[in-house]
Formats: C-alpha cells, structure tokens, sequence
C-alpha cells in the first residue's frame, strides 16, 4: 500500500494508479528486488486533478511567484500543460487501478478530481471509499481529535484490502 497527506496523497494516489512504485522485498534472494506493485492508496486530502479550474484559481495564480504547483512542474498551467495533466491521478484510472481510500478535510479545495475520481473508478468496479472529517483544518490528521478516526479509517480500508488481495482466486 502507499499513503500520504496533502501533496503527499496526490503523490501516493499517482504512484499507486500508474503502479510506479517498487518496494524491497526483504524476503528475496536477490538484494533490492521488487515486489508486487501497489495493491492500494490512501490519499489525505491530496488533489487527483491540478487541470482543474477549481486548482488552477489557487495553484495557478499570477500574483503567486510562484505556486506550490508552478515551482514543481517548472511553470505556470499555460507553459507546462502537459506536466500539470501528468501529475493528475484521475488521468489514469482503469480497470487495474488498486482500491483507494480518499480521507478529505473540511477545506474542498485540497481534495479537489475526488469526485470525478471516484466516478471513474465506480464505472470501472473499482473500490473506493470516500471519509470526510467536515470543520477540519487542511492537517487534521496531524492532531487529536482527528488523528484516532484517521487512523482507524486507514486499518479498517487496508485490512479489508489487502486481505481480499492476498486471499487466493
């Protein structure tokens, strides 16, 4: 499985959807090699869209010099398109993308492609499980009394996951 919060779960969500994350297998013979790939996502409040108009009003702004997202992808929407559309998860689900667990804030603009995300990977059979903690701030799961119900959400997800994973067909 592969996690995280903020840019961290966009990051998590599009590692896991195009499976390009490898990780040690402790168990094989040959030093560094390669398991199986991603087999679910948790995504904390990370964005799954930066073409967004919603995203591009915040991460798009001129009098930003420049946005978090600028910086990353090197340029402002209209200079690097491309980028901004490579880094969004939601481009990339299909019938193999792993099970995903979206945890959001109260803060919309963190969690924006969520929704479309989520559409996509219904019509697809994929699941996904949607907690929202509303009133929350954009790093609830940093602090109590968000921390618990973050983390419960995550085990539950996960132990459901990768035990449906692991059970043979």
């Amino acid at each position: 499985a592969v996690a995280g919060g903020s840019a961290g779960g966009q990051i998590a969500s599009l590692a896991g959807v195009t499976n390009d994350i490898a990780r040690f297998d402790p168990g094989s013979a040959q030093q560094g090699a390669v398991s199986s790939a991603v087999q679910a996502i948790v995504n904390i409040d990370g964005l799954s869209d930066f073409t967004s108009e919603e995203v591009r009003k915040y991460e798009d702004d001129p009098a930003k010099k420049p946005s978090s997202a600028g910086a990353w992808f090197g340029g402002r929407y209209a200079e690097k398109e491309a980028l901004w559309r490579e880094a969004s998860p939601t481009f990339y689900v299909s019938a193999g993308t792993p099970p995903v667990l979206f945890i959001g804030s109260g803060q919309a603009r963190f969690s924006v492609g969520r929704d479309a995300m989520v559409q996509k990977m219904d019509a697809l059979g994929v699941p996904s499980r949607v907690v929202l903690l509303p009133g929350t701030p954009h790093s609830f799961w940093l602090f109590d009394p968000w921390l618990g119900p973050t983390v419960e959400a995550t085990a539950a997800f996960l132990d459901h996951h990768l035990k449906q994973a692991a059970t043979p067909r």
